[in-house]
């Protein structure tokens, strides 16, 4: 799955500001160049954005009973008697394995919350050898 606009949905946890852009000083008719923006939301190419996102996506997942170890937190594992389901984070892309309804149900409550593109199924997946 391909989160669309990841880094965009989550508000900041620290105030930041930017300069206005020059095309926007003219057509708002800021007073002065040296005015800022303060921001409200994350913007790509903002450091702090992947965190945010990063973040905003493990208390979701936690939220719905997944585990999340230190040790690779790019993983989430959600194991019941019955179903299994490993949410794997690479960036803004989630590769989700696991029993059928254990997927469709992680997957119905992520695009609950996020706009998401599905890219079908894992075609490959390579595992570290040592």
């Amino acid at each position: 799955m391909d989160v669309v606009t990841a880094y965009l949905y989550d508000n900041l946890d620290t105030d930041i500001y930017m300069r206005i852009p020059a095309g926007l000083v003219e057509f708002h008719n800021f007073q002065r160049q040296s005015e800022c923006l303060k921001l409200e939301r994350a913007l790509y190419g903002l450091k702090q954005a992947s965190r945010m996102w990063y973040e905003r996506l493990k208390y979701i997942l936690i939220d719905q009973g997944f585990k999340n170890y230190e040790v690779c937190p790019c993983i989430f594992i959600k194991r019941t008697d019955k179903e299994l389901v490993i949410v794997a984070v690479y960036v803004d892309d989630l590769n989700i394995v696991g029993t059928a309804n254990a997927i469709s149900e992680i997957v119905s409550q992520l695009k609950g919350e996020f706009e998401m593109k599905d890219l079908g199924e894992t075609s490959f997946l390579s595992w570290p050898t040592s």
